[in-house]
């Protein structure tokens, strides 16, 4: 099966120069790479897999993207912990090997906080190992001396892709930047500042009780605890209150309707009311 490619020959007009298409711009940075036939289907099926809408999250659009890295939107945010592989893989994983499952919630972080989170550290949940998540966040990702802590796609790739560099300024990869954790997690672990390393801490913050949250984190869509603000307690209060002596106000107006029929029907018998 023959593959048309696009057009890169290095000798562009000069008014066609600034609006080369994005496919244009990847293959031409990957072409030396792409030698047989295998290679260039490859790379096409990668190319469609980064241009999908699966690694797209919640996330909004900066207005510049030249110059905001996305690394200040996660500064102290808690991560969700859920399942993102369905909590139905999760517990049938876990059931199939126990202890093999209990291994990559200890030692994978790539694992235990993005694949099978709840399943992993749920205290709630009687179908998993109900492991401690604050020790184990605290060994794979924030203590310094114990962190897994590295880029998976290399320094100059991830670097461009936080400084939203080459070809990830433009609109297709708006949403795949740091903000994005099933993917930076994964891909940019150290540069997005999802863990620690010896010049810096984490910038994340991993709380259980926040990240188990099932009103605020309760969707795949949602990748960092929604900011909601809750009301003090004592205006919690005051609203139970109202709503109490209303339902006494309206119970006391239904005595109060009850005592007048009956002392009308009293009235009609005996002539009066008794």
């Amino acid at each position: 099966m023959n593959i048309n490619f696009p057009y890169y020959n290095n000798k562009f007009d000069n008014k066609y120069y600034y609006e080369k298409s994005l496919k244009v711009q990847l293959f031409e940075e990957n072409k030396n790479n792409l030698i047989t036939t295998m290679d260039r289907r490859i790379f096409i099926r990668l190319l469609k897999l980064i241009l999908s809408t699966v690694l797209v999250s919640s996330s909004k659009l900066p207005q510049n993207l030249e110059s905001t890295s996305k690394i200040s939107s996660i500064v102290d945010k808690t991560p969700c912990c859920l399942d993102r592989i369905t909590s139905i893989t999760c517990q049938r994983l876990y059931m199939t090997n126990p202890r093999y499952f209990i291994y990559e919630c200890s030692n994978n972080a790539d694992f235990a906080f993005i694949q099978c989170c709840k399943t992993c550290f749920d205290h709630k949940s009687s179908n998993g190992p109900r492991l401690n998540y604050t020790n184990i966040s605290n060994e794979l990702l924030i203590n310094t001396e114990t962190a897994i802590c590295y880029d998976k796609r290399g320094e100059k790739w991830c670097e461009n892709f936080v400084k939203r560099n080459n070809f990830w300024k433009y609109y297709p990869f708006k949403n795949l930047n740091c903000s994005n954790q099933p993917y930076s997690f994964r891909s940019c672990r150290a540069s997005c500042g999802y863990c620690s390393i010896k010049e810096r801490k984490a910038l994340v913050n991993y709380n259980y009780k926040k990240a188990m949250d099932s009103k605020l984190c309760g969707d795949l869509n949602i990748t960092f605890l929604k900011d909601i603000k809750r009301f003090p307690n004592n205006k919690k209060k005051y609203g139970s209150e109202s709503i109490m002596i209303r339902k006494l106000m309206n119970k006391i107006k239904k005595k109060n309707l009850i005592s007048d029929k009956s002392n009308e029907i009293k009235g009609s018998v005996f002539g009066g009311n008794l």
